[in-house]
């Protein structure tokens, strides 16, 4: 439950909420107080957190599946069912008819073989042109096969510009669960090991995408986590732990 007040011109920062209410030309002053979480007492606390966990909604999560999806689009693989959280795993296949090439050669292709398969086929997804600077143009999009555009909220151009001799780690969707999709690739490339195929590689990968998942979402559940989002939005609450939302009226 959330209870809602409104503030008419008053700062609540003395902790004190001031609640007017007009009825048939007559005014009524209610005065009730709000509390930071840490004036809170342990066990307001501890049932605040546990609210919080049944109540929110977990917010990465389109942005792990865009990760995932993406990788699908780059790889010949087929995720299947998958889940994070309280149970963890996911199921995959290979589709070799996207590959031109016999499927007996690919998995027998290891090490520095499949080291040189891999930098032919994906090099340009598993790196990027390394970030520069940004260009202080900001009042159009510029064409160079270096520069990357983009339109912030505030209407002006952000144009970044890319080394063209120097790279660096990909990250698919610009999400930090897609380094960690493809850091077995870039391991490998680092360190191809003479007894890892292909399909290893990618099982990696999805392993460390779901390993990812699994302990960001742990942590958005934990009590650490909680309270830093408490503190950094100033969250305020009655005695009995119900969240005030304010309204202020002009």
């Amino acid at each position: 439950m959330v209870l809602v007040g409104s503030v008419c011109g008053k700062d609540i920062s003395n902790k004190v909420l001031i609640i007017i209410i007009e009825r048939d030309w007559e005014m009524k002053t209610i005065k009730i107080k709000v509390y930071k979480f840490k004036e809170l007492s342990k066990e307001i606390k501890e049932k605040i957190i546990q609210s919080w966990r049944n109540e929110q909604s977990y917010p990465w999560e389109d942005e792990n599946r865009a990760v995932l999806d993406e990788f699908e689009k780059i790889f010949p693989v087929k995720v299947g069912k998958w889940e994070y959280g309280y149970r963890n795993f996911i199921d995959f296949g290979l589709e070799y008819d996207y590959m031109s090439f016999n499927r007996d050669v690919l998995d027998s292709m290891k090490g520095l073989r499949l080291r040189k398969y891999i930098l032919n086929n994906y090099y340009n997804y598993l790196y990027v042109h390394q970030f520069v600077k940004p260009l202080r143009r900001d009042d159009a999009f510029i064409s160079h096969p270096r520069v990357k555009s983009q339109k912030l909220s505030n209407g002006k151009i952000y144009n970044s510009y890319r080394s063209a001799i120097y790279f660096e780690e990909n990250c698919l969707t610009g999400y930090s669960a897609g380094y960690e999709i493809l850091k077995p690739f870039i391991d490998f490339i680092k360190n191809p090991k003479k007894d890892v195929d292909f399909e290893d590689i990618i099982k990696e990968c999805l392993e460390s995408w779901l390993n990812y998942c699994k302990e960001d979402y742990e942590y958005w559940l934990s009590e650490e986590a909680i309270k830093e989002d408490i503190k950094i939005n100033n969250y305020r609450f009655f005695k009995n732990g119900e969240i005030y939302i304010e309204r202020r009226f002009n």
